[in-house]
């Protein structure tokens, strides 16, 4: 409207604008808009907060006393000209002009703060605090369905053609309280294709091919209140059955406690030698699915077809090799033989 009846005025007088008018009124405009500009500069210096700068962690997860990248961002603030100080658990680890990464280990459990203070050329400091947590997973494996002594304490050895177990046993710490498993949601991949999945699932269980004698496991956790996704693999490598020798008496029973596979004495004119199947697939020593072959001094010895064979001493002091051999009827691989020296 002004600007309209301004040109009404000029031109109802014969008004026109010289070129130096126009240089007047060009100079007049740009003193204007600098002063705007000078009065709106302490307004976008001072909005310069933490929330202007992100740090980002490589790996996002670590593990315990994992190395770990820190690296801070920010399009308020010339960081490559800017004085930055890093913290770690209050502690000042290093300062300099443009130092917008580091490295440093972390701990190796719980969490701890990571402290970014930065100072831009002519401007005030900025504090940027973040949290590491250390995150991990426990995976345990055994293998299951197979034979063991009574009271054996020890873990099955997962075995080819036999069923194995993964136990995984997640560690975070939220909000001051460790995480317990069922806390989680599980994904678990065998050999790069996922297996299974589901809230709490901490397990997976499966068969092993005969073709493979390794299985690649991985499973990623993520606790149902947060974000976090932990990750781990492992390969298992698949053994075979063994053959362990024992002394059996025939009022006490089994030695179970005594393992005769180095070689033994006989201390007695006649005793059981047992031959306990470890870790073949079953559930029982006496089952169809086990074939039991005894050899003396490599000499097949026909009619003992059991885990056992009685050894009587001989006339004048020796020695004798003993040999059994032990498969499952509907196991490829699973087949072994172990000898031991008998001395009398």
């Amino acid at each position: 409207m002004l600007a309209a009846r301004c040109q009404k005025i000029l031109k109802a007088n014969n008004w026109k604008l010289t070129a130096t008018h126009k240089m007047i009124y060009v100079i007049k405009k740009i003193i204007l808009l600098s002063m705007f500009g000078i009065l709106l500069l302490p307004i976008f210096v001072s909005a310069q907060t933490a929330d202007d700068i992100s740090i980002s962690l490589t790996p996002e997860n670590p593990g315990p006393n994992q190395s770990v990248t820190a690296t801070i961002q920010s399009f308020m603030f010339d960081l490559n000209k800017s004085m930055i100080s890093w913290y770690v658990g209050g502690k000042s680890q290093i300062s300099g002009i443009g130092k917008i990464n580091f490295t440093f280990t972390a701990p190796a459990s719980g969490q701890i703060a990571l402290e970014a203070r930065i100072t831009p050329q002519g401007g005030d400091q900025v504090i940027k605090t973040t949290g590491v947590t250390v995150s991990d997973i426990d995976l345990i494996w055994q293998g299951i369905n197979v034979l063991v002594p009574p009271f054996y304490k020890g873990r099955s050895l997962p075995v080819q053609e036999g069923e194995v177990k993964v136990v995984a046993i997640p560690k975070l710490l939220f909000s001051g309280i460790n995480l317990k498993p069922e806390d989680f949601t599980y994904e678990w991949k065998r050999n790069f294709t996922t297996e299974s999945e589901g809230f709490a699932k901490n397990y997976l269980v499966f068969q092993n091919d005969f073709s493979n004698n390794s299985e690649q496991v991985e499973v990623s956790a993520s606790p149902v209140k947060n974000e976090v996704v932990i990750n781990k693999g492992e390969s298992i490598t698949l053994g075979q059955p063994e053959i362990v020798f024992y002394e059996k008496d025939l009022a006490l029973g089994t030695h179970y406690n005594r393992a005769l596979n180095q070689g033994s004495s006989l201390q007695k004119n006649e005793t059981l030698l047992v031959a306990f199947p470890y870790f073949f697939s079953g559930d029982s020593i006496f089952s169809n699915e086990l074939k039991y072959q005894w050899f003396l001094n490599d000499q097949e010895l026909t009619g003992f077809t059991e885990n056992e064979i009685p050894i009587k001493s001989g006339q004048s002091p020796g020695q004798t090799k003993i040999t059994a051999k032990i498969e499952a009827r509907k196991k490829l691989f699973q087949s072994v033989n172990q000898s031991i020296i008998i001395k009398y």
